[in-house]
């Protein structure tokens, strides 16, 4: 069994320091990192000197489905994590997911915790989250179909993906649901990110993940979306807003200022779906990123 971890990040230096000084605590094989952006790479993986590191660096900012493309074709391993660099985790995480696998599951999630942070962005965001968490336990309980991203490990193939699609681990789970393997949802396993700061950076990444759920609705029908399940499935989801109203962490403000930043990027989502706006390079929303030319 060969475990490969495949990262992604662009332009942070804070990620790239944090997954080398952690990377032989990590229970990995190989480790492939695709990089862009002005950073400093360490000279231990430039002169080779670690093998279980592999860097590929962007001259050119791709977008992400391009590096995954670009970098998948050379995974060794059939147990393939797939992660965001800005998120943080603890050395027996992967582990935990790991446990989970057997022949009737096709991807493993854990559970995603941001940081509240001090701004309001930052809180507002972090209720999106816990509102992901709650119906990605939900729709794991019933069978239905769920997944998410920053951070997950598929077993078995690892396809391309098509590069003007935006949302690739709603994708990639939609074709392992389809096909008759099971998502597990590994609440157990911790994963920390964090936030965008501001609210205009939260809306930015808003509008950004709720296109790629028009894209993949119109694909498979399905979605990863509590948004965008909310009509049809009306009981489920008072069940969940009651749940996160009941909640220490969530107040009825910050709340409504949820409803209100996904209410407005699903609309703003929505036109640049019917004018196919092409955003398969995001607007960058992490302020650590620095981008060369």
């Amino acid at each position: 069994m060969t475990r490969s971890a495949v990262f992604f990040s662009y332009g942070s230096q804070p990620d790239i320091d944090y997954i080398i000084s952690s990377s032989e605590a990590w229970p990995f094989d190989e480790i492939l990192i695709a990089i862009g952006g002005d950073v400093k790479l360490p000279e231990m993986t430039k002169s080779g000197k670690n093998g279980k590191i592999r860097i590929f660096h962007e001259e050119e900012r791709l977008g992400k489905i391009a590096s995954y493309n670009r970098i998948i074709k050379e995974v060794k391993g059939n147990f393939v994590f797939l992660i965001s660099g800005d998120v943080r985790f603890e050395p027996d995480t992967p582990l935990k997911l790991l446990n989970l696998a057997d022949d009737n599951v096709g991807l493993v999630i854990p559970r995603i915790v941001p940081s509240t942070g001090e701004s309001l962005a930052q809180k507002v965001g972090f209720t999106i989250w816990n509102t992901h968490e709650i119906f990605n336990t939900l729709r794991a309980r019933s069978g239905k179909f769920f997944c998410g991203g920053e951070f997950q490990l598929i077993l078995g193939t690892h396809p391309t993906i098509p590069e003007w699609i935006i949302n690739d681990d709603e994708y990639l789970g939609n074709l392992i649901y389809a096909s008759g393997k099971k998502i597990v949802y590994c609440k157990e396993a911790i994963v920390q990110n964090e936030t965008p700061r501001s609210f205009i950076r939260l809306l930015q990444q808003r509008v950004r993940v709720n296109y790629g759920h028009f894209q993949c609705l119109k694909l498979f029908g399905n979605t990863s979306s509590f948004s965008f399940e909310f009509a049809r499935n009306f009981r489920e989801s008072l069940s969940i807003l009651r749940k996160l109203v009941l909640g220490e962490s969530v107040n009825i403000f910050t709340l409504f200022l949820a409803v209100y930043v996904e209410f407005t990027s699903i609309v703003i989502s929505r036109v640049d779906f019917l004018f196919n706006v092409d955003m398969r390079k995001w607007k960058l929303v992490s302020s650590d990123v620095r981008s060369s030319k």
